[in-house]
């Protein structure tokens, strides 16, 4: 089962809601939250591991608190539990998808204006050709890059992969040296494009949900 849940915030969080939330996670992590300078940074560290949590709970985990992030060799996060997640924010908006069957990757990005142009190494001439022929090329720029960083986190090398190294088929699918991942479209917001990549024997029903975690305590988490 894949999981995914967001929460969008556009102002910082209620003092209330932070010390309630910063008491779900360890001292450490509660450190590196409170460090952060931007309103956006701390709303999004602390909800994204809130999101986590309430995750672990849709898969039968009944806990009060956050267990201990680790870091696998190329720093993907990890927890000691039967469950991958993978974790990705842009702007306002913080996602978390989950999988009980498998390693799992997952990219938002919010539509900026940006020169496609100045990123075309990244992509193959079939990939160039379909985001310049498309009715809207920021949004099918940003279709093919969110893919393509999915795959690359599920994957867990991260950055150490180049972009380019990765064939976007038509079938929502993707081929990084012989390996085949499959790619859910996050249907999420207009404003934002976004991808789960999952290896693509595990190509299940994706369930997306939103998580209010602005205004009163989730109730789950209560």
């Amino acid at each position: 089962m894949v999981i995914s849940l967001y929460s969008i915030s556009h102002e910082p969080l209620p003092m209330f809601l932070l010390r309630r939330y910063l008491s779900y996670v360890s001292e450490s992590c509660k450190d590196k939250i409170t460090k952060l300078k931007r309103w956006q940074d701390v709303n999004n560290g602390i909800l994204a591991r809130v999101l986590l949590l309430e995750g672990l709970k849709r898969y039968g985990h009944n806990l009060n608190w956050l267990p201990p992030i680790n870091y696998g060799l190329h720093h993907k996060p990890y927890i000691a539990l039967d469950v991958e997640f993978n974790i990705s924010h842009s702007d306002n908006m913080v996602i978390c998808a989950l999988s009980d069957e498998g390693t799992i990757g997952v990219d938002i990005e919010k539509i900026k204006a940006v020169a496609i142009s100045d990123f075309n190494f990244q992509f193959s001439s079939k990939e160039l050709h379909d985001i310049n022929l498309s009715q809207n090329p920021l949004r099918e720029f940003y279709r093919y890059w969110t893919k393509k960083e999915a795959v690359i986190k599920a994957d867990g090398r991260g950055l150490n992969i180049p972009l380019n190294n990765i064939n976007v088929l038509q079938n929502s699918g993707s081929i990084f040296l012989d390996t085949q991942w499959y790619l859910y479209e996050l249907p999420i917001d207009n404003e934002y494009v976004g991808h789960v990549a999952v290896p693509a024997e595990l190509t299940h029903d994706l369930k997306v949900d939103y998580v209010d975690l602005t205004s009163v305590p989730y109730p789950l988490l209560s």
